[in-house]
């Protein structure tokens, strides 16, 4: 029996997604699935969302820890993209089942003001061309029952992507030089009680790094960063399942806070 198209691959995880289910790991379906073709499935996803109307939001970067990419048996992060109308204002509520199984994790945030392309790009580099830094919540959810699942599956899955929070935007200039991000202190709590934190130097000792491994990868695939470009660095906290009614914060001295609420079913 011949394993499943790429494409008949890519409109499964379509149909998770928008029919709010989960289903068995790609690799379950085809044993033989590589990580090259997990990304040229998630390739076709945000063509196929971008061909529905959507623009794109920006990137993110997952597996931004030493410990996670040992568990995960990598040796780099894993990358996928964000749609515009996944984000929600900070402050704002995520209607109820809306998601499948929504956690949230803490993040420090890019917003670039030039092009970033090359592939040999480095932290510095691409510390460069940031315009501005803040933090994001960024909310995850998973096609595959309970978040098991292996690494071309989460891949394909665009690395757990369902919706996101960006916080008010700094000038990198205001954080003076150097910039010390990788002490930034971020506080994640849920209805007024802490829930973890975590310092910038979590994301591979500095979230600029997983800004130019980015750059890196993209560089490979024969695409970059326009200027304006969102990118979530990875997260600084463990991601937290969340409850109707629950209320998400997330702080740090000197990037300010950002709020959003999961709605309750009337």
């Amino acid at each position: 029996m011949m394993p499943p198209t790429l494409t008949a691959l890519t409109q499964e995880l379509w149909d998770r997604r928008s029919q709010g289910r989960t289903g068995p790991k790609l690799t379950e379906l085809d044993p033989g699935l590589t990580l090259d073709q997990a990304y040229a499935i998630q390739d076709q996803l945000l063509a196929q969302t971008l061909a529905e109307g959507e623009q794109l939001g920006g990137r993110k970067a997952g597996l931004t820890s030493a410990v996670k990419m040992r568990q995960a048996g990598v040796d780099q992060p894993i990358f996928g993209f964000l749609a515009v109308g996944w984000a929600l204002e900070n402050g704002g509520t995520l209607p109820p089942g809306q998601l499948i199984q929504p956690r949230v994790e803490g993040e420090i945030c890019f917003i670039t003001g030039a092009p970033l392309a090359a592939p040999d790009c480095t932290p510095a580099t691409a510390l460069n061309a940031v315009a501005q830094v803040a933090l994001g919540i960024e909310i995850v959810d998973s096609r595959y029952p309970g978040y098991r699942f292996d690494l071309p599956s989460v891949v394909a899955d665009n690395c757990s992507s369902g919706a996101y929070v960006l916080g008010q935007g700094v000038p990198l200039g205001d954080l003076g030089h150097p910039d010390r991000l990788e002490a930034e202190a971020l506080s994640l709590g849920r209805n007024g009680q802490p829930l973890a934190s975590g310092v910038g130097a979590d994301v591979l000792g500095h979230p600029a790094a997983a800004l130019a491994t980015l750059v890196r990868h993209l560089a490979g695939r024969g695409q970059s960063l326009p200027p304006a470009s969102l990118v979530f660095a990875g997260a600084v906290t463990p991601a937290f399942d969340v409850q109707a009614g629950d209320t998400i914060t997330l702080s740090s001295p000197r990037l300010g806070q950002v709020r959003c609420t999961f709605g309750a079913t009337s």
